[in-house]
């Protein structure tokens, strides 16, 4: 109740020409049309500060930081999943992991130069899963537990 009633009048209090911008929550005037803009990702509005939104030019549209780094991900993760479903195509079965491949997981340069191309230890499988997870994660907007994926393929060494 009392809730209720102190939001009712900060509803009141503010003004209809006004908003928040949704990165820092300055105070945004809607009058001053050249001092905020429109995420084309998320629809809300920003201020024009540069921590808060830029202006891509690439594609022509303002993004706030949040949409831009998730943009980024996704097209990092959507070139590395191309980049696999090509050589699963090419050859199908297990995958090796390769120094260069380590590298560029995030993966320390000693982890990496310590395998061979045919063992990986169980330091680095986690790295790499890790990853993995949080990068679908990311891309899905929620925990992984939540999605249900069927077999991708049979195959004699999958064991799942």
């Amino acid at each position: 109740m009392i809730i209720s009633k102190l939001s009712q009048r900060r509803r009141s209090s503010r003004k209809p020409d006004a908003a928040e911008c949704y990165m820092c929550n300055v105070n945004i005037e809607l009058e001053s049309t050249d001092s905020f803009a429109t995420c084309r990702g998320c629809e809300k509005l920003v201020c024009r500060g540069e921590n808060c939104c830029q202006w891509v030019e690439s594609i022509g549209i303002w993004e706030c930081t949040g949409c831009q780094s998730n943009r980024v991900i996704q097209q990092k993760a959507g070139e590395w999943l191309l980049n696999q479903l090509t050589a699963r195509l090419k050859q199908p079965g297990p995958v090796e992991l390769k120094e260069a491949n380590l590298l560029g997981l995030g993966l320390d340069t000693d982890d990496a130069r310590s395998t061979t191309s045919s063992t990986v230890s169980a330091n680095q499988r986690i790295k790499v899963r890790e990853f993995i997870e949080e990068l679908l994660s990311t891309m899905l907007h929620g925990p992984l537990d939540d999605v249900s994926v069927g077999q991708l393929m049979k195959h004699e060494s999958c064991k799942y």
